[in-house]
């Protein structure tokens, strides 16, 4: 199993956020690397994606909605997770209530396992809560993609 954790960001948080869910999934023995969303140019030597951006203004980055776009065919073949950083400083309730507003039509078009929307943070800086939930997920998709091998 190779899972791709694909970002787009304009800030650092959402970079840490892929790094510690590729990390996490190694870690429970998974392959998996993180790459801005920049850099892929494809999904199709991948099993599984993780897909993430961080939202502004209840949006998600366009540059994350393009990309799953563009991709929609080759994610609709693989098992995908959607994920958002969310504005800064937001209460961690407060953003799992509120995901990008693209999530909806996302959700149609790649039909992923699960998503989730990390409370936002200060540049290059995760709250404790915020790392206790990137674990708690990561370890959730890291058994549905074991389980399946």
């Amino acid at each position: 199993m190779y899972v791709l954790v694909a970002y787009a960001t304009r800030r650092g948080p959402t970079t840490i956020i892929a790094e510690r869910i590729a990390t996490g999934l190694r870690a429970n023995g998974v392959h998996a690397r993180a790459e801005p969303i920049t850099n892929v140019k494809t999904t199709t030597i991948y099993q599984a994606v993780v897909l993430g951006g961080n939202a502004h203004m209840s949006h998600w980055l366009d540059a994350a909605v393009r990309f799953a776009r563009h991709h929609r065919k080759e994610l609709a073949d693989r098992a995908v997770w959607l994920f958002s950083s969310g504005p800064k400083g937001t209460a961690r309730s407060a953003a799992e209530d509120t995901p990008p507003r693209e999530f909806h039509q996302l959700v149609k078009l790649v039909e992923p396992r699960g998503e989730h929307v990390f409370a936002g943070s200060q540049p290059h800086v995760l709250s404790l809560e915020d790392e206790e939930a990137i674990e708690a997920w990561t370890e959730e998709i890291a058994a549905e993609l074991l389980a399946v091998q």
